[in-house]
């Protein structure tokens, strides 16, 4: 599970270097959100 989550974070991560938003925190929060939400459906 922990293993899981480190490649979400990875993939957030890799996501922001492309879009390079101004609010890091926002883009973070969406960026998961949006990942979470791939994963499950």
């Amino acid at each position: 599970m922990v293993k899981n989550e480190l490649e979400r974070y990875k993939l957030c991560k890799t996501e922001l270097k492309i879009f390079r938003m101004p609010d890091g925190k926002k883009t973070i929060m969406s960026l998961k959100l949006t990942n979470e939400i791939g994963n499950v459906v």
